[in-house]
């Protein structure tokens, strides 16, 4: 499996390690949480919570995630959306083929670099 190798050279390469959460779910700790790395056969799936969906300001805080995920500028082609309770704001991509390592690093640092931006700007806007 491509991905497994690719993430254990990326975490050689930081000298740092992901707990494994499950069988294949990896937990990639950032910033006042956690993205999890999901491997598939081929590929994976990255994912991470962002913050609570807040019921105040929540008609300006949906319309900015539906700007964000038009045509997947301000979010590298990752998609936002709620969780399956409508409590929480998610990030999410998924990757369903076989990369090199420089595709699959490129992606792991953009989405984690969407997911603290992101997870800024939901702490902002429900406070």
């Amino acid at each position: 499996m491509k991905t497994k190798e690719h993430l254990d050279k990326l975490m050689k390469e930081l000298d740092i390690s992901f707990p494994l959460r499950s069988s294949d779910v990896y937990e990639i700790p950032i910033e006042g949480g956690a993205a999890l790395l999901t491997l598939q056969n081929p590929g994976f799936i990255l994912s991470c919570e962002l913050g609570n969906a807040a019921k105040r300001n929540e008609e300006n805080i949906l319309t900015q995630l539906l700007h964000a995920n038009l045509f997947g500028q301000m979010t590298k082609e990752a998609v936002l959306g709620l969780s399956v309770d409508g409590n929480k704001i998610v990030l999410s991509r998924v990757i369903d083929y076989d990369l090199d390592y420089k595709e699959f690093s490129e992606i792991m640092e953009d989405f984690l670099n969407v997911a603290l931006f992101w997870r800024k700007q939901i702490l902002t806007e429900t406070k």
